[in-house]
């Protein structure tokens, strides 16, 4: 005795949406970004200590985030992996950028400028080291905002996160990597 129409009927539909959905994430999206390693920091020049990550995209699939890097000299540094949106030709390895991050309201514009370090499924971005006062506006961006969300804007692009740090982590992070000197 085989299944019935109905059982036939679940699981075509079943099939069909998950069709849809794989559909859907390679239409839109590179289906090769399931396999980054958000990670990895083997094309940094600096050696790392550690890290701590303030926002990602929070999609069912990570596409992009931006972590709080500390060197083995205990300098600090902003990384965003993230596919930068817009035609492709004008990203161009090592540009120095401007950097400006919005978060509730709340602008910071970084005077240490941005490098673009990778590209790829993930395009990598670094900052040069970040000052005292940067530091300190950073964990003041992330103060609890309704939205919780974060703008990454730079090379006259934008990146669009959700916060998943908050200002006490990461002013421990960063006292932690400064006194690790």
């Amino acid at each position: 005795m085989g299944p019935t129409a109905d059982t036939k009927r679940f699981f075509w539909i079943v099939g069909g949406v998950l069709g849809c959905l794989m559909a859907i994430s390679f239409f839109f999206f590179d289906p090769r970004i399931i396999f980054v390693d958000w990670r990895d920091f083997s094309n940094l020049t600096v050696p790392i200590k550690g890290d701590l990550e303030v926002a990602n995209d929070s999609g069912l699939w990570r596409r992009a985030s931006l972590r709080l890097i500390c060197g083995s000299n205990g300098s600090l540094y902003l990384l965003l992996r993230a596919r930068m949106p817009g035609p492709r030709e004008f990203l161009k390895l090592g540009s120095d950028e401007a950097v400006e991050l919005m978060a509730g309201g709340k602008n910071l514009k970084l005077n240490a400028g941005v490098k673009l370090i990778d590209t790829g499924p993930v395009d990598t971005l670094a900052t040069t080291e970040l000052s005292v006062a940067e530091l300190d506006g950073l964990a003041t961006l992330f103060r609890p905002t309704p939205s919780g969300r974060l703008s990454f804007m730079t090379m006259e692009r934008g990146v669009f996160l959700v916060e998943v740090s908050d200002e006490a982590s990461i002013r421990k992070f960063t006292g932690h990597c400064s006194s690790n000197k």
